[in-house]
């Protein structure tokens, strides 16, 4: 099981492109890594190719539950070597983004309900 690619997330996508306006594109490769496997078609390819025979692929739905939006935007960055290239101001900048991009998926309690997408693939080594 992978997460879907960064086009297919609904929170993450939006605050990953908000990250690269405040602290340039580069930030979308330094915080996409965790989706590049995501494009179904090429997963699907890469485990043909590992010999395997799929056997069923599926989409799941599922959710991201953080206390805030700014405990998001802390996880991502500081998971990432984009901490290590902000500046106090950008850092900042992205945290308050975080707050109006993910603004639809934030509880009146202002707690976090981010969806999160992922693929499975099941294989298996085909008869001999």
């Amino acid at each position: 099981m992978v997460p879907a690619s960064l086009d297919d997330q609904p929170a993450y996508g939006p605050f990953v492109e908000m990250a690269a306006r405040v602290a340039g594109a580069e930030a979308v490769s330094l915080l996409s890594t965790y989706w590049s496997c995501g494009d179904l078609h090429e997963l699907r390819g890469a485990v043909t190719t590992a010999g395997l025979e799929v056997r069923e692929v599926r989409t799941h739905a599922g959710t991201a539950r953080f206390a805030s939006p700014d405990e998001l935007a802390v996880t991502e960055v500081e998971a990432s070597p984009l901490a290590a290239r902000l500046d106090r101001e950008q850092y900042a900048a992205i945290r308050a983004g975080a707050r109006e991009v993910l603004a639809p998926f934030i509880a009146p309690d202002g707690t976090l309900a981010a969806p999160l997408h992922g693929h499975l693939v099941a294989a298996r080594v085909p008869p001999s």
